[in-house]
């Protein structure tokens, strides 16, 4: 067979699996879907935010799944923690069963940029990592206090990224990134070995990351903004280490 032959045979194949996938989305999407729906300030407040109709009819079966969905695990949410959170994000599953469905929240009052959580959906309802915010401001007081002589004589921020909390709110997985200022630093090697000891003698910390810089207002630094205010060209030297190599 000529190979204009097989392309042509493939392109039209492609087209048929194509729309056998579209007509199982559209009939899938389809069912269980109420006729009718009035929704609420908080759905129409989501909905416009998104720059989607606010009427039931008008949206798509797979926007009208959606904002129902949002409202079930917000409400999960309110009964479960007893205050109001703020809608940032949600994805349906995918087809494939590689994305699970999610919504991406933070609780009223908190900093939407360091303090959002998910929140899934499960056989018999939903889970929620929302006791990793909790838990931040607490571990967070656990590294600078581990680190609090060696910051009195350098210019320095630590800052914690957890990963996960057990049922007791027990941070067990966590990873720190420590930014330090060159100008004082006789002996680099010395004294990331120093910090990275007393790091790891916190409980829960599995990396650290570590960066000598120039040029940058540590003091400056927060956990909002030092992935942004850090330049390459201003790290004068970066260490990365795991808890098994430092601690055999």
């Amino acid at each position: 067979m000529k190979k204009t032959e097989c392309k042509s045979m493939k392109t039209r194949l492609v087209g048929i699996i194509t729309t056998m996938i579209f007509v199982v989305l559209i009939v899938g999407c389809s069912t269980n879907i109420k006729e009718s729906v009035t929704l609420n300030d908080r759905q129409i407040d989501i909905l416009l935010s998104e720059d989607l109709p606010t009427e039931w009819n008008k949206l798509t079966p797979n926007q009208q799944k959606s904002i129902q969905a949002i409202e079930e695990m917000l409400e999960y949410l309110e009964n479960k923690y007893d205050k109001e959170f703020i809608y940032a994000g949600y994805k349906l599953p995918d087809m494939l069963g590689y994305e699970e469905e999610s919504l991406l929240v933070y609780a009223d009052g908190d900093n939407p940029k360091t303090d959002c959580f998910t929140v899934e959906r499960t056989e018999d309802g939903f889970t929620d990592n929302y006791s990793e915010v909790l838990a931040y401001d607490a571990y967070q007081c656990m590294l600078d206090e581990a680190v609090k002589e060696i910051a009195n004589d350098y210019v320095m921020k630590i800052f914690a990224d957890i990963g996960k909390v057990d049922e007791s709110n027990n941070v067990v997985n966590a990873s720190a990134v420590v930014i330090v200022d060159s100008d004082k630093v006789e002996n680099e090697d010395e004294l990331a070995q120093e910090i990275e000891e007393r790091i790891y003698n916190v409980e829960g910390i599995d990396d650290i990351s570590l960066y000598f810089v120039k040029n940058t207002s540590v003091n400056d630094l927060t956990r909002e903004n030092w992935e942004e205010i850090i330049k390459t060209e201003n790290i004068v030297n970066n260490y990365f280490t795991v808890r098994e190599d430092i601690l055999k």
